[in-house]
């Protein structure tokens, strides 16, 4: 029970100091404001065309929704633990009562919130000029639009996860280009098997390795049945959203592991 009651003081005051620390940072708002300037360019590009300007506005911001979370996600948790070390502020946390595994949990959930922030800005400013683009609210708000929102979060909290992970062996460039690199093939997984089942020897066993090893980011792509509004099962859904859950817990417990392991 003292140890349940630990954890529930030490993270969520990590994690908000966090948050704190990441509104400050510039780097927060020069992806809004690039996400931003997306959704205006995909608004601008609906007003040049007389077929279903709304179809443009609803690529464009699921898009921009999408690449500014995992944009944030990747960019932060690559540089959150070797920032620390680098400011030596991590000595001064470890100082006091907060085991590697807090300081680490504190720090993902601080970068969720975070994230949470920006989605919902992000939505928000989609969803107002989808609005201004089409006012028949029964077309575009449908359920497929609000799905693939949320499974594009909990891509982003996933992908900060694995980014947290890297850079606890990794430095903040080389955690952000992996990072990047594990996006880019987990969103072609289903291409790696096909490759896979046409090569022969260690080539497809390497190839079955890295699908099997690199998190598959086709669970959170519902592609274009969000544009035409083509309904998804709630299976789908959940699936997503636990596998998400799972494997943000399993590289936040291999992070703990590693930064256990360093000199810190």
């Amino acid at each position: 029970m003292k140890t349940l009651t630990s954890w529930a003081i030490v993270v969520p005051t990590v994690a908000w100091v966090t948050f704190r620390e990441i509104i400050r940072d510039k780097i927060l708002y020069n992806i809004l404001v690039v996400s931003v300037l997306l959704l205006g360019l995909g608004f601008l590009a609906s007003k040049m065309t007389f077929v279903r300007p709304d179809r443009i506005v609803l690529d464009f911001g699921v898009s921009a929704v999408g690449i500014s979370s995992v944009a944030i996600a990747i960019l932060i948790g690559a540089a959150m633990v070797n920032r620390e070390l680098e400011r030596r502020t991590i000595f001064l946390a470890l100082s006091r009562p907060i085991s590697r595994f807090q300081f680490i949990a504190g720090k993902f959930l601080g970068l969720i919130y975070v994230l949470v922030l920006n989605w919902v800005l992000i939505c928000s400013t989609f969803l107002l000029i989808l609005l201004l683009t089409n006012g028949d609210t029964s077309a575009n708000f449908h359920p497929t639009l609000f799905s693939a929102l949320l499974l594009l979060l909990c891509q982003s909290v996933m992908m900060g996860g694995v980014a947290i992970l890297i850079s606890t062996f990794s430095t903040t460039s080389l955690s952000a280009v992996l990072s990047i690199g594990i996006f880019l093939i987990g969103t072609n997984i289903s291409q790696i098997h096909v490759i896979s089942s046409k090569v022969r020897g260690i080539g497809s066993h390497l190839l079955d390795t890295v699908s099997f090893i690199i998190p598959n980011l086709e669970y959170f792509n519902i592609g274009t049945k969000v544009t035409y509004g083509i309904p998804v099962t709630s299976a789908f859904l959940l699936t997503g959203v636990a596998y998400a859950a799972v494997v943000s817990v399993l590289t936040i417990l291999i992070a703990g592991v590693f930064i256990h392991q360093r000199e810190v």
